[in-house]
């Protein structure tokens, strides 16, 4: 059974050696408006100095990371290549030949 992510798994806050190790801002969620209303593409409803410090970091459509949605949009189009010719690896069936 998978569990749904919620907001308080999916978006945990930063600690500064966090923030400095893997981005985003210390005391501040990874994604602020997770599922909130402000998760948009226009920016609607946000915190202003908050997203103008990510702006700063970030190249931010809304509150969408634009470089990190097309890090994972390329390694999902890999896996879903990869997995297409050959599932041996996650299911030990051998392809048909």
């Amino acid at each position: 059974m998978t569990r749904r992510p919620t907001r308080r798994t999916a978006a945990v806050a930063s600690a500064g050696v966090l923030a400095a190790t893997c981005g985003g801002l210390a005391g501040v969620s990874f994604d602020p408006c997770y599922h909130s209303f402000c998760d948009n593409l226009t920016g609607d409803g946000q915190d202003e100095a908050i997203y103008d410090a990510l702006q700063a970091e970030y190249d931010l459509v809304g509150n969408v990371n634009t470089k990190a949605l097309d890090i994972n949009a390329d390694v999902i189009g890999s896996a879903v290549l990869t997995f297409a010719y050959d599932t041996s690896t996650v299911n030990g069936v051998k392809p048909r030949r």
